[in-house]
């Protein structure tokens, strides 16, 4: 049987199985699968991600099935390296608001995609948004890419009422339910709560007043509506270990006058 070599694996064993059973098959089927000069082209349009309707007139059936194999391949790795192709592929939203149409892809907009490149490169964020610029819905979907592809993750949702931060969490199961079955890895919503027990990750969620965050170091924190949590000031002091340690906190708000979020969001010490 051939076995993922060590540089075709993940680092997530979910994924990683996946992986492997179409290396089982192949090498149940050997007859079944084309040249190595026709499986190094398929390789190459895997990676393109695109076959024209003439070159794939041109394959077999069982070559389709091999190049549908390798595309997958190629796209669970691109997605655990690249969370701005995650966010605008993969994520679908909910929006109450539009009668007509209220189950909707990510929108592909500038400045979402500038919040997806920073948030992977900066260990402090905090951004003042105005309400309908889908910032949470962003957010959630970022940090949940980080625990549901990335093993022994730790992520905080925070929000001012524990009920609020469980929303949080609601809209991360949303766009884990609406994944396609070949990228749905296996996790487990509960009442503040997701885990994703095969890797050792999981995000809870939690009010401004949890001793959580004091007593645990995370991964990354997501702070929704900063400026309304009273006690703002003292969560972000107990998330330092988690921004010294590594890890990432972001604060999110609309605007609520001159409290700590605005301070924190100008440089402003006091």
């Amino acid at each position: 049987m051939t076995k993922l070599r060590h540089e075709e694996k993940t680092g997530n064993p979910v994924l990683d199985r996946k992986l492997q059973a179409v290396l089982d098959h192949k090498s149940k089927f050997p007859d079944r699968f084309p040249s190595i000069k026709k499986q190094n082209f398929l390789v190459r349009v895997a990676e393109k991600g695109y076959i024209d309707k003439t070159a794939m007139r041109s394959l077999s059936e069982q070559e389709k099935f091999d190049l549908a194999n390798l595309m997958v391949r190629s796209r669970i790795k691109r997605i655990q390296r690249d969370p701005s192709f995650f966010l605008f592929n993969y994520v679908w939203t909910l929006d109450p608001h539009d009668k007509a149409e209220p189950i909707k892809k990510m929108p592909y907009k500038k400045y979402i995609w500038y919040i997806s490149e920073v948030w992977k490169k900066c260990r402090l964020l905090v951004i003042p948004k105005s309400r309908q610029m889908t910032v949470s819905w962003t957010m959630v979907a970022l940090h949940y890419w980080l625990a549901a592809f990335h093993p022994g993750q730790y992520v905080f949702f925070q929000s001012k009422k524990e009920e609020d931060a469980d929303i949080l969490l609601e809209r991360a199961k949303f766009i884990h339910d609406h994944l396609p079955d070949w990228l749905r890895p296996p996790g487990k919503k509960s009442y503040c709560w997701f885990t994703f027990d095969e890797i050792n990750s999981k995000i809870q969620a939690v009010s401004q007043e949890s001793d959580a965050i004091r007593m645990q170091t995370a991964s990354a924190i997501f702070s929704d509506e900063m400026a309304f949590q009273p006690y703002a000031a003292a969560g972000f002091a107990a998330s330092q270990p988690t921004i010294v340690g590594g890890g990432r906190f972001v604060g999110v708000s609309t605007a609520n006058g001159k409290e700590f979020f605005h301070d924190l969001v100008h440089d402003i010490s006091k």
